[in-house]
């Protein structure tokens, strides 16, 4: 059986997710993030690459990649997400 048949495959580009953090002491004041390429398959993640704006992909125009929201233990209100 060919499983490659039934594979969904896409890759976006100028895609935003988070890098890191910045403190101020212990306290996060900031969420880093950066542009990247990701490439999916059958809805996971396969490979994050640095951005290449030309690249032929879905253009995810910089907007935020969140985590899946199935994942009962995210907290959004502590991840900082959307703040300046």
């Amino acid at each position: 059986m060919d499983k490659t048949a039934n594979t969904s495959c896409y890759t976006f580009k100028n895609v935003l997710p988070e890098t890191g953090f910045e403190y101020d002491g212990e306290e996060v004041v900031k969420t880093n993030t950066a542009l990247f390429c990701v490439e999916t398959e059958d809805g996971k993640i396969k490979a994050v690459t640095p951005n290449d704006a030309g690249r032929d992909a879905i253009d995810a125009k910089g907007w935020l990649m969140l985590p899946v929201f199935k994942d009962m233990h995210a907290h959004l209100d502590k991840m900082l997400y959307g703040l300046p």
